[in-house]
């Protein structure tokens, strides 16, 4: 098999992710499937994700998020609650919007 490259993010080095999911099997296999070519934070649930995200998009006390793979049903706060909460976090700061791609095991 070929390996095709992951393009570099804007400014250099690779794309950064968080990925949010209660699952650690789904954690583990969509690290697996985005590595080497993006660098995964993961988090266990959208309070986490939430804190995690203002750290890196807002605060700026780590390099910023990419991009969101966020789980929709996780305990403590699901993953619509965790969504509206870094949009509205984004509209109150005047930031961008990074994109928030919904994953979820149970569509049905």
């Amino acid at each position: 098999s070929s390996h095709v490259p992951c393009p570099a993010a804007p400014g250099g080095g690779r794309y950064r992710l968080l990925l949010v999911d209660d699952n650690a099997v789904n954690r583990m296999i969509a690290e697996r499937l985005l590595q080497p070519g993006f660098e995964c934070r993961h988090c266990e649930n959208g309070e986490e994700a939430v804190e995690l995200y203002t750290l890196h998009n807002a605060v700026g006390s780590a390099p910023p998020f990419h991009a969101v793979l966020m789980d929709c049903s996780m305990p403590v706060m699901d993953g619509y609650e965790a969504t509206a909460a870094i949009r509205a976090l984004e509209r109150r700061l005047c930031r961008p919007r990074v994109p928030i791609v919904a994953a979820t095991a149970h569509a049905f």
